[in-house]
């Protein structure tokens, strides 16, 4: 209400270790905050704003950068969508890693990168998959949260045989590029 709005002001600001920095908006579950930075996923005390754990893919997973659109939370686990075409699972309250999964081409296509903050929905992990500039099948997937099993796949632009294919012109590529 208007008589609040006087009363509005910063209660703390913190600084990320490693100085990463985040274009995310932060997903806020039971006084905490959940967010990707740099080459981090974050869970933030929101009361202190000090950080409670950091995940970091590590050198022998260096591609695992998570993408700066965001997080999704559901069934005790945080899930982030990785430029290395992967969607990872995070344990809530430990920040350990449950289980990675790829969903992008194999063998993996350059410039492959989920493009998605996930959103999670009765069981589901829900992420999108894009190729930037380089072109390639964009495409929707859902995963099973808990194992991070790929439960289907919905390409853009239908593949030869999918639904819908034979709506596209039939002397064209477009479906391996769009």
């Amino acid at each position: 209400s208007a008589n609040t709005v006087e009363r509005l002001g910063g209660a703390w600001v913190t600084r990320l270790p490693g100085g990463a920095a985040s274009r995310a908006t932060p997903v806020v579950q039971k006084g905490a905050l959940y967010l990707p930075a740099g080459a981090n996923v974050f869970k933030i005390d929101a009361e202190t704003g000090e950080t409670i754990w950091r995940w970091e893919p590590g050198e022998e997973n260096a591609r695992q950068v998570p993408s700066w659109q965001g997080v999704g939370l559901g069934g005790g686990l945080v899930f982030v969508g990785l430029r290395s075409g992967e969607v990872a699972a995070l344990d809530q309250e430990t920040g350990e890693r449950a289980w990675v999964t790829p969903v992008g081409s194999i063998p993996p296509q350059v410039g492959e990168s989920v493009t998605t903050a996930p959103m999670y929905a009765q069981g589901k992990v829900f992420v999108g998959l894009a190729n930037g500039d380089t072109g390639g099948q964009g495409r929707v997937l859902a995963l099973d949260a808990s194992s991070g099993e790929i439960l289907w796949t919905f390409f853009v632009v239908p593949r030869p045989g999918e639904f819908g294919h034979d709506t596209w012109p039939q002397d064209s590529n477009t479906w391996e590029l769009g």
